[in-house]
């Protein structure tokens, strides 16, 4: 039908977004398809002696490969299925037909390193990605590897602080200090021995989010089958103190293109001579044009918790996003749990219809048992907070004491992963 890579390519597109959409309550682990770079659902029905296929695709590329294979192979026997040509599969090939066309594939994806020169994040490290496929976000090497700007088809969707790009040498650890200095963003990391209420042992939130990373790295790499080109930031963030704690937080953040995700995943290590207390919250922080009145949440029936007695008194509209109010209502947090999938993971889900973007924070509850959702509408402080955690908030001493915190033996290691994802809703 076409001649030209670039047409074929293009034409995956067009097919990938003309998919019939596939049911969510769908997306269980018995359809997830093992083994694929990119996740892919399959569902099946039998009419007539005829198999009726169903799938869907969290990369746009894949759901564009998904339709091509529906449209051959849907509505036919399996005996006709068993004795079909399928080369065409093999004809498809991402690497081998981009290539061709590029001198380097930094034309379609783009990471650029860099140092900011003015104002007060002067000389932080911060890592500029681009994937190609409308996503776009900046690492921040000296802020733990936080996420602060991102962006999915140039609309902002992140909630930035009046602060701006800050040093972490302004750091003021005591009280709610750390306020100061908070850049806001897509993701900030709180933590690690607090995250929550300051009391006498520890500030609000805790240290990690403003200590350096070591060991940087970026790689960007093909897959060994070459269906998806990948970009990887990796980096060593450490909590200690001599005759105190030694934590050591590994992470590796990821995204690839074509595929509208990032992926967040974190390893603590406690290589002092002790046990310690982890708590770790993921502050993830959403602001306009993602975020306005327009904006709904789309959950499952699960349990919800009002942080607060004010909370409690909004519980009826913790769905809401109203206009910005210059009264300066409190904030409201409440926490989710939300049911996990075969795979232990649970997802909080947005969609803005005014943008037609849809948005999600997945997590693994194994590790982050709930969410906290914070919202605060004031006029000028206009933000979503979406929080996979393994805290309530209420500070490390009371959560020792209430046998709540997260115990973590020394020599001992423990896994956090979140992901984000982004697409256009039809």
């Amino acid at each position: 039908m076409y001649e030209e890579w670039l047409d074929k390519y293009e034409y995956l597109i067009e097919l990938g977004k003309a998919l019939k959409d596939y049911p969510e309550s769908s997306k269980t682990d018995d359809k997830l398809i093992k083994g694929c770079q990119s996740r892919v659902w399959l569902d099946y029905r039998v009419e007539d002696g005829k198999i009726i296929f169903n799938a869907d695709s969290d990369a746009i590329i894949t759901k564009g490969i998904i339709s091509l294979l529906i449209g051959l192979y849907s509505g036919r026997s399996a005996q006709e299925i068993l004795s079909s040509d399928f080369s065409v599969v093999e004809k498809i090939g991402l690497k081998e037909n981009l290539s061709p066309y590029l001198a380097d594939f930094e034309q379609l994806v783009s990471v650029c390193e860099s140092e900011i020169t003015t104002g007060g994040g002067r000389g932080n490290r911060i890592i500029e990605i681009d994937n190609g496929s409308g996503l776009r976000f900046t690492v921040s090497p000296d802020r733990a590897l936080d996420i602060v700007n991102a962006s999915f088809r140039g609309v902002p969707l992140v909630f930035r602080t009046p602060s701006g790009y800050r040093s972490r040498m302004e750091y003021d650890p005591a009280g709610i200090g750390w306020l100061r200095t908070w850049q806001g963003g897509l993701m900030t990391t709180c933590g690690l021995r607090s995250a929550g209420s300051p009391d006498e042992s520890s500030g609000l939130h805790g240290r990690i989010g403003n200590q350096p990373a070591e060991d940087v790295g970026v790689t960007r790499t093909w897959s060994e089958d070459g269906s998806e080109y990948r970009i990887q930031v990796r980096g060593v963030i450490r909590e200690a103190c001599l005759f105190g704690e030694n934590l050591r937080l590994e992470r590796t953040i990821s995204t690839a293109y074509g595929k509208n995700e990032i992926c967040v995943h974190d390893r603590v290590i406690n290589l002092g001579p002790e046990d310690d207390f982890v708590q770790i919250v993921y502050h993830c922080n959403f602001g306009y044009p993602f975020v306005s009145p327009a904006i709904r949440f789309v959950l499952p029936e699960h349990k919800i918790i009002p942080r607060d007695e004010n909370a409690a008194a909004d519980l009826a509209n913790w769905m809401r996003m109203p206009e910005p109010q210059e009264n300066m209502p409190p904030e409201e947090c409440f926490f989710h749990e939300l049911p996990a999938d075969e795979n232990g993971w649970a997802s909080f889900v947005m969609e803005n219809d005014d943008l037609k973007i849809r948005a999600a924070v997945a997590y693994d509850t194994a590790a982050l048992p709930r969410v906290c959702q914070w919202k605060l509408f004031q006029k000028n402080r206009y933000v979503l907070g979406v929080e996979p955690t393994n805290t309530t908030l209420n500070g490390r001493l009371k959560e020792i004491a209430d046998g709540v915190a997260v115990p973590l033996k020394d020599g001992s290691s423990m896994d956090f992963r979140i992901r984000f994802s982004f697409e256009t809703m039809s």
